[in-house]
């Protein structure tokens, strides 16, 4: 009996995980204070994870949209967000094979070369996510407000289906800067393809230029407005 009482004393957090039997007896033991104070404890960090998570996603969601609506730098090269992901996994990849010795001086570093860029696609789609909105949420909102207009040519729309339902791609060219922006929208609007439009941007903080809209004229007296949201 006294060497019951006494393994249930000395015993630790770890064993007491493992252990159903003297986990149970363990809980048995407290009092309504403890047992309240341990579930609260529970729903807190519970609601404080979700929290997090979704506030994670939220970032992640609006830096990914502010990037389709910036004017980057490398806009006229060949990389679109793919690429962008592709290039950010190899250089992760890459840094984690030179920072691990027994990897770096292995004979299977370049098996493990590419079982790194093959599980790390999600990490590199959150740390772009959450690089972007570091970057463009700060240059889009406190730069300078004043509008900047531009001539576009509308060349295309695609549809595309998510889990929160389908939504439409328009794509627009704008020939005095050599660049390419999209535009999302819920509704599919039955445009001319090569067709002239108005595109409504603002020079951000940092000195990248942010479309806020863009006006596609059907006739003299009617028109439509896509907005970047």
């Amino acid at each position: 009996m006294l060497f019951r009482s006494k393994e249930t004393k000395d015993d630790n957090w770890s064993d007491w995980l493992i252990n159903d039997k003297l986990r149970w007896e363990r809980f048995g033991s407290f009092g309504w204070k403890e047992r309240v104070s341990m579930w609260t404890g529970i729903v807190l960090g519970s609601l404080l994870f979700i929290a997090i998570l979704v506030v994670a996603f939220l970032i992640l969601k609006t830096g990914n949209k502010l990037y389709s609506y910036t004017l980057m730098p490398f806009s006229e090269l060949p990389i679109n967000h793919t690429v962008f992901c592709i290039i950010l996994d190899a250089i992760l990849s890459l840094i984690i094979i030179v920072s691990k010795k027994r990897w770096r001086r292995g004979n299977n570093r370049v098996t493990m070369f590419f079982l790194l860029m093959f599980f790390n696609p999600v990490l590199c789609y959150f740390l772009f996510g959450f690089v972007s909105f570091a970057i463009l949420y700060p240059n889009s909102n406190y730069g300078n407000k004043e509008i900047i207009t531009q001539r576009a040519i509308f060349t295309g729309k695609v549809f595309r289906v998510a889990h929160a339902g389908s939504f439409v791609c328009y794509n627009f060219y704008l020939p005095q800067i050599k660049r390419e922006i999209v535009f999302t929208n819920g509704f599919s609007y039955d445009w001319k393809q090569n067709s002239p439009c108005t595109i409504y941007l603002h020079k951000g903080y940092f000195g990248l230029y942010v479309a806020d809209s863009v006006v596609y004229k059907e006739d003299s007296f009617s028109s439509t407005t896509l907005v970047a949201e």
